[in-house]
């Protein structure tokens, strides 16, 4: 904007009796707009279509095959290149001992490998390869896509999913908004 006069700056949908919405003038012809925050509506606004069980079903296998198929591929690399030593023949030999004591920290292993999948997806992106593949995207119950605190909230809510036996998947079928306990807890879609 060059020197003169300038129209206040009227905030879409905004009353035009409000006061403060001029912008200010820190320099010659630079105008600076007062806080988008104060009078502005949502960042983003818009009619929100939720998937049902079936899509995201089918979001969800992809993503498990793909991050099976990753975790079997990494074990059959092990003991290809591991399955000759003597020292490991011994070990499966006594498959009694060894399996328990693999269990927890295997689990804890692919715990993390599928959290960090889903939280990197999720905030990079809103969607998983599954959810790419289907068509889907999260978001904020507000429309808005996900922070990386609220990507990590959706995450750790997948634990209660988790342990209502998968009865937190099927809440989708008898929600009215279509959100899965995960959702509910984190506020998505």
């Amino acid at each position: 904007a060059t020197g003169g006069t300038e129209k206040p700056f009227q905030q879409p949908g905004a009353a035009a009796a409000r006061p403060s919405a001029a912008p200010k003038v820190s320099q010659p012809g630079i105008a600076v707009r007062e806080s988008w925050i104060e009078y502005s509506e949502p960042l983003v606004k818009r009619d929100v279509v939720t998937a049902g069980f079936i899509r995201r079903f089918t979001a969800a296998s992809i993503d498990t095959a793909l991050l099976g198929g990753a975790a079997a591929g990494v074990v059959w690399l092990g003991f290809a290149s591991f399955g000759t030593s003597p020292a490991l023949q011994a070990a499966l030999r006594d498959t009694g001992k060894v399996l328990p004591a693999l269990g927890l920290p295997i689990a804890l292993l692919l715990a993390a490998v599928v959290g960090l999948y889903s939280l990197a997806f999720h905030f990079l992106s809103g969607k998983t390869i599954g959810k790419m593949v289907v068509g889907l995207r999260v978001i904020t119950t507000d429309g808005n896509p996900l922070t990386i605190w609220r990507a990590a909230g959706r995450t750790a809510a997948y634990a209660a999913t988790l342990m209502t036996f998968f009865i937190g998947f099927l809440w989708i079928l008898g929600d009215d908004r279509g959100q899965a306990l995960h959702d509910k807890i984190a506020g998505t879609y």
